[in-house]
């Protein structure tokens, strides 16, 4: 059986360190709100591993941002030959890089 083309993905500790971080300080107001948030931040992080490029150049040499739909969050990853490697999960209110 012939393996196919497609990308892993995987996260830094920082990016997941970010990611329950956001769930969490949405979750003290509104747990429906917080699981809505994290799902599309999900969402679009598997939507990288089949198109890796639709971000934008990122702020820093290497990286893409992809800010997520209905968020105030945007993905910083780093597309590799066999994976996509999601950084940093940033509120875009805050100052980056």
């Amino acid at each position: 059986m012939k393996a196919s083309g497609k990308r892993r993905l995987e996260w830094s500790r920082l990016g997941l360190q970010e990611l329950y971080g956001s769930f969490e300080t949405i979750a003290a107001d509104n747990v429906r709100a917080a699981a809505l948030v994290r799902d599309r931040i999900l969402q679009a992080a598997n939507l990288l591993v089949e198109h890796p490029h639709i971000g934008k150049k990122g702020q820093k040499p290497t990286t893409r941002e992809l800010p997520v739909a209905g968020t105030p969050y945007t993905l910083v990853y780093r597309v590799y030959a066999r994976a996509v490697k999601i950084g940093r999960v940033l509120h875009q209110r805050r100052k980056y890089p």
